[in-house]
């Protein structure tokens, strides 16, 4: 009969392995919704249905305060892609190819796809204007991108791909449309492409390639469209417009996107007229708690508009439920990383504009949600960024991170030595020549106006042309700015913490803005250790009644002790920050077994 130390050695040397291949097959699938705001009942409006979304809330880690890189579509995707903010990566605009100014950048499908990944897309995660046309296929992909999709015959020849129900190629319509009778949800482009991740998580149950898949929904982008299912979700009569529709006072015009452009393009929300004066639905006044507002959009057509963007975001929201029931149906769930989020908010009325194409709060604060199988659920509102998303998949895969990143893992903490301050998220655009930086650390926002650029000129030498600084009461995501508080003195002390903040931001910037990378031969890093990175520590090993498990702990930190057959057999999730935690673990046979803390494993042996 062999001895108990034989055994242990043989169940070791097989746990290794084990941990090892279960390592790679990691999984990430990434969901991107285009031009979505935090109207979602899981960050406080409650008024919009979305079940599904609500239950990643439930499910994960839901980031309350995450700010995009540049409030445009193709900004903003090259840089959470890449993990580089716009000015390092050279994509400032909507028809700049990322290829053609940083042809050696490294994406995150392509180092995922490189290091043995099966990485495909869905729908639009890259903004088409700004890559080339096979969507940067191979480099990024293992398959071709889908651009087409067949409908259903059944419904005819209405259908008109993502925006509307064929009218003429002359016409270009409304800003909203409910759907006909009898045509579901995938009588659209965006339940063709739910439709699309489903055949693709289906392929991925039997593989032995760890997978990466991205989808990418493009509603509730204009014009606002749906399904009339979705429609019949809202009454107008209870849509309530923005209560604030003018300029915040104290704020210039640098702040402003003050053409509309984006929603006067449709036929019933008219435009400027041939001799500059303001026409059609642009000539309301309203008053609102006890405030008047001129030259704003009228209230009916508002409420219209606030109601097709809901009804969007209801139809996306059941679009998510399909993929992420099949991501369960197929057994994947408990081995991927599910990350939700958009690649910029969208403004309805407030500070009367409509869109994006500005830097304050609806438009560059975006919702955000990780659901980690390792993690317990919580909130989180410290400042996060978009492009924290990449170093924050390869924390998760514990593979290296790459030079040319900018962000930080969203799981780093203020004791990490990171070059980019944590909690503190910038978003970048430019008006009339100045370009804006605008900094969001936990419940304010200090935006600095300048001609200057933090990519070539040292802070020591920027001149600022207009600062704003904005508080908001954090009890929701969706906050429209009423006051610039630059010159509160009772403000004075936060200001000067944040400007500190900016300081060693600009200096990281000014020092790190590398536009490519290689990708390391062994990326992986080590794995089945007692101490990965100083962070964590399991003693005693071997035990007999109790161990300890020592590091920086989170509130978000989930330990599990595991047998070898991977059946859970302890589990102690976190409610506070904690240093060290004692479990009991006299319940427990002799043997082998496996501590996982935040998804890093450790051989445990029970005496």
């Amino acid at each position: 009969m062999k001895s108990i130390k034989s055994i242990i050695l043989i169940l070791l040397i097989s746990f290794s392995i084990n941990t090892t291949i279960d390592a790679q097959r990691k999984n990430v699938l990434l969901i991107v919704v285009d031009d979505l705001n935090t109207d979602q009942a899981a960050f406080g409006n409650t008024a919009v249905h979305t079940p599904n979304i609500d239950v990643l809330a439930q499910e994960g880690i839901q980031f309350t305060n995450t700010q995009c890189s540049w409030p445009v579509c193709g900004a903003s995707r090259a840089s959470f892609t890449t993990g580089t903010y716009p000015e390092t990566n050279g994509v400032m605009d909507l028809k700049t190819k990322i290829r053609d100014v940083s042809p050696n950048i490294v994406t995150l499908p392509q180092y995922l796809k490189e290091i043995g990944y099966t990485s495909e897309a869905v729908g639009k995660i890259y903004d088409p204007r700004c890559i080339d046309d096979q969507y940067d296929y191979p480099t990024s992909w293992t398959s071709p991108y889908n651009k087409d999709y067949t409908y259903p015959v059944e419904y005819g020849p209405f259908v008109k791909g993502q925006y509307r129900v064929y009218v003429s190629p002359m016409i270009k319509g409304p800003a909203t449309e409910k759907g006909p009778d009898g045509v579901l949800d995938d009588g659209y482009i965006d339940g063709q492409i739910a439709l699309d991740a489903v055949n693709k998580l289906n392929s991925y149950k039997n593989s032995d390639k760890p997978f990466f898949l991205a989808v990418g929904f493009k509603k509730p982008h204009t014009p606002f469209i749906a399904p009339k299912k979705y429609w019949d979700m809202y009454d107008i009569n209870d849509i309530e417009i923005s209560p604030y529709q003018t300029l915040p006072v104290g704020t210039s015009e640098l702040a402003l996107n003050n053409t509309n452009n984006e929603i006067k393009g449709y036929d019933d929300v008219m435009a400027l007229t041939s001799d500059g004066t303001l026409a059609g639905e642009f000539t309301s006044s309203i008053t609102i708690e006890g405030l008047t507002f001129d030259k704003v959009l009228q209230e009916g057509k508002q409420k219209e508009l606030i109601m097709g963007y809901y009804a969007a975001i209801s139809y996306i929201d059941a679009q998510i439920g399909l993929v992420m029931q099949s991501l369960e149906n197929n057994g994947l769930k408990d081995n991927t990383l599910v990350i939700f989020t958009s690649d910029h908010g969208f403004t309805l009325g407030d500070s009367g504009m409509w869109a994006k194409h500005n830097i304050l709060n609806n438009t560059s604060n975006v919702p955000f949600i990780i659901v980690d199988p390792n993690r317990a659920a919580s909130i989180e509102t410290r400042a996060v960024q978009l492009i924290d998303i990449f170093p924050t998949v390869c924390d998760w895969l514990n593979i290296k991170e790459l030079e040319q990143f900018q962000g930080n893992s969203m799981f780093a903490n203020d004791s990490d030595n990171t070059t980019f301050p944590v909690n503190l998220a910038m978003t970048r655009f430019k008006k009339s020549g100045k370009i804006g930086y605008s900094f969001k650390r936990d419940n304010y926002r200090y935006t600095l106006w300048t001609s200057q650029s933090a990519k070539i000129d040292e802070y020591s030498t920027m001149v600022p042309v207009e600062e704003e600084f904005y508080k908001y009461d954090g009890n929701t995501s969706h906050e429209a700015e009423r006051y610039n508080i630059i010159n509160d003195t009772s403000e004075k002390a936060k200001l000067d913490e944040i400007k500190i903040e900016v300081e060693k931001w600009w200096n990281a910037y000014f020092n790190n803005h590398k536009n490519e990378s290689v990708i390391p031969e062994n990326p992986h890093l080590a794995e089945n250790v007692i101490d990965i990175n100083n962070r964590y520590k399991v003693y005693p090993n071997p035990a007999n009644k109790e161990i300890t498990v020592s590091g920086s702990f989170t509130k978000n930190t989930l330990i599990k002790i595991y047998s070898l057959d991977g059946k859970v057999l302890i589990k102690k999730e976190f409610t506070e920050n904690m240093k060290d935690y004692t479990l009991d673990i006299s319940a427990l046979n002799r043997g082998v077994f496996v501590v996982s803390v935040n998804g890093i494993n450790y051989t445990l042996i029970k005496e």
